[in-house]
């Protein structure tokens, strides 16, 4: 009866067209924005940025969520839109920094909406971290690079080890170390005062795409490839990789999520392939799509799209994008409960951005014309982060 109704509800909802990009909105505008693909939260938790597909960076009201201004009409990336542009606010929420738009590094006041900085880029940034004072802030992709948070200047460059290049960049709560992921799936960590590497850490076959540290400094968390989540305990010497999913009951709360997403995911299909059959007379053909399923472990990378990972504010959570080759490319979240050690996917995500709010209770993903916002304990979306 249960599976009964979950393929009802699926096949309801594609037939009413949502899931075919029918019902774009963007809350507080009269206009839809394009579809969101990356985010990021200020450190009060009042504001939302997102940058999406086309031209728009804008921000939002977070709770609830509500369009507050558009920042730009300019190109993030002149590329395919699958790429997600780094977004970062720096620690007192009021300046943002995006990377890509119309080729520059640019810095906007958060209250009044105006450009700080424009600073031009030589090559595209895949990465933006604060330092924890917000004087400063590091961009990566595939130098690493630090500039001034006041006038967007370049200050220094850390050199990344042998002939790697960066890929990924985050740095310790109280700003005495740099982690950056590299090419060669390595993970360097630096001394921020003399800018030199302290150790090298091994246990990814391909380029690290995201790195994040857990509120207390004692942890970072990566992921490489498509997906390939792993923990890393910085009291170890060296530190010993542990995969997100080898954590007890993990693995098995993650393949309950699984069937139970796949029922649902049956039930989208059958609903595509009926809605298919109707529409033959009209000339329109929907082909059943199937449902992926979340890599096991890293394949490839994607050319597409950089998945992500992120700590939780209070540290109990571990969020991480995957994307799932098909027929066409779909995004997925894995959220691990690094206490009670267990894991569940949402799926229906869009983009690889994951970003927490600052009472760590809600995710924010991209979404069709607005942020979607998840609640991190249950998987279930929300309308606002009330």
């Amino acid at each position: 009866m249960r599976r009964t109704l979950r393929l009802t509800a699926a096949a309801s909802m594609v037939l009413i067209g949502c899931s075919l990009a029918a019902c774009t909105s963007t809350p507080g505008r009269s206009r839809a924005l394009d579809r969101v693909m990356s985010t990021a939260v200020s450190s009060d938790g009042r504001t939302l940025a997102a940058s999406t597909v086309l031209d728009e960076v804008a921000l939002f009201d977070l709770s609830p969520l509500r369009f507050r201004a558009l920042l730009t009409s300019q190109k993030v990336y002149a590329q395919e839109w699958y790429n997600s542009p780094p977004l970062a606010f720096s620690p007192d929420g009021r300046l943002l920094v995006g990377a890509g738009v119309a080729g520059h590094l640019i810095g906007w006041d958060v209250d009044s909406g105006t450009v700080r900085f424009r600073t031009p880029l030589a090559e595209p940034v895949v990465d933006i971290a604060f330092d924890p004072d917000g004087r400063s802030f590091l961009a990566v992709g595939p130098a690493i690079n630090r500039f001034s948070a006041e006038d967007g200047s370049l200050l220094s460059q850390l050199k990344a080890p042998g002939t790697a290049a960066a890929s990924a960049i985050a740095v310790s709560p109280d700003g005495r170390h740099v982690y950056a992921g590299l090419s060669n799936g390595e993970i360097a960590q630096y001394d921020a005062e003399s800018a030199s590497p302290v150790r090298i850490m091994r246990g990814h076959a391909l380029p690290v795409t995201s790195v994040t540290v857990a509120p207390d400094g004692s942890s970072i968390a990566s992921t490489a490839g498509l997906f390939d989540p792993k923990l890393w305990n910085l009291k170890d010497d060296p530190p010993t990789p542990l995969g997100l999913l080898e954590l007890e009951d993990a693995k098995a709360s993650l393949d309950r999520s699984r069937e139970e997403s796949s029922e649902v995911a049956q039930g989208a299909i059958l609903a595509i392939w009926l809605l298919s059959v109707v529409n033959l007379w009209g000339g329109f053909f929907f082909p059943p799509i199937g449902h992926p399923q979340p890599p096991a472990a890293a394949t490839t990378l994607s050319e597409t799209c950089h998945p992500r990972i992120a700590y939780s504010p209070n540290g109990r959570y571990v969020a991480t994008t995957a994307l799932v080759p098909s027929l066409t490319d779909r995004f997925q979240l894995v959220v691990a409960d690094v206490v009670q050690k267990r894991a569940r996917i949402i799926s229906g995500i869009y983009g690889c951005s994951v970003a927490f709010s600052n009472d760590s209770r809600f995710l924010i993903t991209g979404g069709p014309g607005a942020p979607q916002i998840w609640n991190a304990e249950t998987g279930q979306q929300v309308v606002g982060a009330e």
